[in-house]
């Protein structure tokens, strides 16, 4: 038997109309082998992520999550209601000159396929927040297969206004270079590098730079925001996640991953409070800072980017 006929016979497939050479003893056993495992392999789940995430596919490959957060949501020891008070720079360690509406502000996160970059790193979560008069906006685009990441990038870009302020804690190093990349593979060019932008983990070294263990934002909301996640997913597992669900359909770890997501996104709205100064009754020089050991060197992507609990 040639090996066209063999691979037909091990798909299952009728034998050809055309005699066939006898199977030797050997390619009878191998052949009752595989049957018997095909027997007892279990039918694969199929499980409707969409719903299990409590949101809906919007594309093929593309779930979008959306949540409302009301303004009276403590975070650490502040609430969201901070945010409105965001008028400007008062500091001058966000280096922004002008007003600065709290209505433009895009907060933006990744959760990626691995920390180090590279061309065959992806984000398989995009999250976004936007504040508006009832609450924060918390908007998740999640890849379930490879063939929705084109989706999840236009639809990043067409949500971003002209007028829209990104603000990302090393966004500027990471998340933005990585998704402009991941465009132009797909042919489109969002310009997302020439948008105006705060990274909140370059205000971060100019704030506390001498005064900080390390600027991780897992450090930042421990010391500026009272804020210790104790069930928080590392983000350095975001990758083995997804594997999971693409390779054998499970769900747990991906969703402890949008919640590590949503916190990030959380976290890094209200330390831009902080760090512009407006957050009431609250003062970077009254926070008691451990002894000096410096930030300043070029950071990687934190491997744990931390807050108190799930949301």
């Amino acid at each position: 038997m040639d090996l066209t006929e063999l691979r037909r016979r091990l798909a299952g497939a009728a034998p050809a109309s055309s005699p066939a050479p006898a199977l030797s003893p050997e390619t009878h056993a191998l052949l009752a082998r595989l049957e018997a495992i095909r027997r007892r392999a279990s039918p694969p789940r199929r499980i409707d992520l969409a719903q299990c995430l409590g949101g809906r596919e919007v594309r093929p490959g593309l779930i979008e999550v959306v949540r409302r957060y009301p303004l009276d949501l403590q975070h650490g020891r502040l609430r969201l209601a901070e945010l409105n008070r965001v008028e400007g720079d008062r500091c001058g360690h966000l280096r922004w000159s002008g007003p600065l509406s709290p209505a433009r502000l895009v907060f933006l996160d990744t959760e990626t396929t691995g920390l180090a970059g590279g061309a065959g790193t992806l984000a398989f979560l995009i999250g976004v927040a936007r504040l508006f008069a009832d609450g924060l906006e918390l908007r998740q685009w999640v890849l379930s297969a490879f063939a929705g990441e084109a989706a999840l990038l236009s639809a990043l870009s067409a949500m971003l206004a002209a007028e829209t302020v990104l603000v990302s804690f090393n966004g500027k190093t990471f998340d933005i270079p990585l998704l402009e990349t991941r465009a132009r593979l797909h042919g489109h060019d969002p310009r997302l590098r020439e948008r105006p932008h705060i990274d909140l983990l370059h205000t971060l070294r100019r704030a506390h730079g001498r005064g900080l263990p390390d600027c991780r934002l897992k450090t930042a909301e421990t010391h500026l925001l009272g804020l210790a996640r104790g069930d928080d997913l590392p983000g350095d597992q975001a990758p083995a996640a997804w594997r999971a669900w693409l390779t054998r359909g499970e769900i747990d770890l991906l969703l402890a991953v949008l919640a590590h997501n949503r916190n990030d996104l959380l976290s890094t709205a209200l330390l831009l409070a902080v760090l512009a100064g407006e957050a009431a009754g609250f003062s970077l020089d009254a926070v008691r800072l451990p002894a000096a050991r410096g930030c300043g060197s070029p950071a990687p992507r934190p491997e744990s980017r931390s807050g108190s609990r799930r949301v």
